[in-house]
């Protein structure tokens, strides 16, 4: 999961990118689990803590956007101002 998700919190993904991205995890556990049941899929989820990758890259996005908002500021000022 980690090498899915690499770097993606810097990125502004679209809800489409975001929806293919949770597509990606549902298939696998439903390959995993040999399950077909959206409702199963999910509870599993759930029991296991098991996020999917639009709630991570959010809470993910959150933290770099409260670490390095303002230098991203800087720079785009910076960038602006050339």
């Amino acid at each position: 999961m980690p090498i899915l998700l690499y770097g993606l919190e810097t990125l502004f993904l679209t809800k489409i990118q975001l929806n293919s991205l949770d597509f990606v995890v549902n298939s696998f556990l439903m390959k995993l689990f040999n399950i077909n049941n959206m409702e199963i899929i999910n509870t599993c989820r759930e029991e296991f803590k098991f996020s999917l990758p639009s709630q991570q890259i959010s809470v993910r996005n959150a933290r770099f956007m409260e670490y390095y908002g303002a230098k991203i500021d800087i720079m785009r000022w910076y960038c602006i101002q050339l």
